[in-house]
């Protein structure tokens, strides 16, 4: 199904013997006889086809013995031919599992392949002898075929010889099942993982089209594990691509949305958002978090940058990768990686909310980049003005993410759990301000006192240093208050 026929035709017309190889179902046979029946007329009359696995070299081609008797009385045996060669019209052969053939077959051929004749008798019309194969198989390969390895004096008798690639047409599938129809089948075999597409043939997928059209169940044709409901989805809503394109075009964000929480619209969707920008910065952020979660889980770096640059101005869905990237335990890596690269490529060129929160993310970084033995109280106390300033000074409205607001009351409760009171003394309203600010955004108490590192010795010096319990830090404190 995927050679050229302009190649096939080319091959043909000037005369070339072809060996073509290929896994099963790829169409080998049907390409041959649909060009075999266009140039040469009408198989069994004009052409040959030959099962090579059942052929017999004496019956098929040099000829039956059979009795003579002389003028002069003296018996002898001459050879009946076939009536299609005895006639001499035969213009092309394709000789089909050309290595199932018994060896004495094979080398029975091998003069045909090359000069056109047997034993020295010429076939005066025969243009071409085309041959189909399975690959031998290999150890590394999980598939079983039953076949000879041609040595290369048989290779050498063909002027060509092809692979012919595992993949299905689409042009075949369209012209036969029509455009919906083919373009579902061939996207939804193009998704599958390739353990499955190794089980399902372009073949079989012929076999579970033609079936389908005819009102039968699909799952009858195709083997277990091959999920038929996303290809029955895909007949029935039609060409994920195309479904992308009109989102993207209509900037339809509700049905959008919609789709991108369905399984199997995700599935089939998501290698094709992969691969432009475009869709990445439409679709993902309107991804459901169990998806954008598998999408990281399932993503090398290089495609989580591509997110990332898709989403330059998105503070949120910046927040929301790195949050899930944290969320599957990397966060001492993947995080400052993601945080890292995107300071080194972006700072400076984001304005409003993003350039804000961009701020915290390169002093945490510097922050993160401190090994234990290098920490002293000056790097500290500079840090914490570093990050008071930033969280004080944000103009209302803009908001540090759940990841950042759990960074910042972590190194909050280390500094005071590091610090003296005399340390403490300068800080102790801005301290104060800063936590309460960050606590209107995500909840201290709910969101991050069990996984901050430091809580339980910083709640011991609060009472001595900063004159308050933790818990009490966070009860219906009026901001305007710590400022006055």
């Amino acid at each position: 199904m995927a050679l050229s026929t302009a190649k096939l035709e080319f091959w043909a017309k000037n005369k070339y013997n072809v060996c073509l190889s290929g896994r099963h179902g790829v169409g080998k046979t049907g390409q041959v006889f649909e060009l075999f029946n266009n140039l040469y007329g009408e198989i069994g009359k004009d052409w040959l086809y030959f099962s090579a696995a059942t052929m017999d070299p004496w019956v098929d081609f040099i000829g039956v013995p059979k009795e003579g008797i002389a003028e002069d009385g003296t018996p002898f045996l001459y050879l009946v031919r076939p009536e299609i060669f005895a006639r001499d019209n035969v213009k092309a052969i394709f000789l089909d599992e050309y290595n199932r053939a018994p060896k004495k077959v094979r080398n029975a051929v091998m003069e045909l392949i090359q000069f056109k004749s047997i034993n020295g008798h010429p076939f005066h019309n025969l243009e071409v002898v085309w041959t189909a194969i399975n690959p031998p198989s290999s150890d590394e390969d999980e598939l079983n075929y039953d076949v000879d390895e041609l040595d290369d004096a048989q290779l050498d008798r063909f002027h060509i010889f092809v692979e012919v690639p595992y993949s299905v047409s689409k042009p075949f599938f369209t012209n036969k099942y029509g455009k919906d129809d083919g373009t579902a089948a061939v996207e939804w075999w193009n998704s599958l993982p390739e353990g499955i597409r190794d089980k399902i043939s372009p073949r079989r997928l012929d076999y579970t089209i033609d079936c389908y059209q005819k009102g039968g169940d699909v799952r009858d044709v195709l083997p277990s594990g091959s999920n038929a409901s996303q290809l029955l989805f895909l007949l029935s809503e039609g060409s994920i691509k195309q479904t992308l394109k009109d989102l993207i075009k209509s900037k339809d964000t509700n049905t959008a949305k919609t789709k991108m929480a369905e399984p199997n619209f995700y599935d089939m969707a998501i290698p094709i958002i992969k691969n432009d920008e475009n869709y990445l910065q439409f679709f993902m952020p309107l991804a459901p978090s169990e998806k954008l979660s598998q999408f990281v889980s399932s993503s090398s770096k290089k495609q989580i940058d591509k997110l990332l640059t898709a989403t330059i101005g998105n503070e949120d869905m910046f927040n929301k990768v790195t949050e899930v990237v944290e969320a599957k335990g990397l966060v001492n890596n993947k995080i400052r990686q993601l945080q890292q690269w995107r300071i080194k490529n972006f700072a400076g060129q984001l304005g409003g909310d993003a350039g804000e929160t961009l701020e915290f993310d390169k002093v945490m970084n510097r922050v993160k980049s401190v090994k234990t033995y290098q920490d002293n109280t000056y790097d500290r106390k500079q840090f914490v003005e570093e990050l008071l300033n930033i969280v004080i000074n944000m103009p209302d409205g803009v908001k540090l993410s759940k990841r950042q607001a759990k960074e910042f009351f972590n190194y909050m409760l280390y500094f005071v759990s590091r610090s003296n009171k005399g340390t403490l003394v300068g800080f102790t309203k801005d301290w104060q301000y800063g936590m309460l600010r960050v606590n209107e955004m995500h909840p201290f108490e709910k969101n991050h006192t069990a996984s901050c590192n430091h809580s339980e010795n910083a709640k011991r010096k609060m009472p001595l240093f900063i004159g308050m319990e933790i818990e009490e830090l966070f009860r219906d404190v009026d901001l305007n208050e710590i400022f006055q």
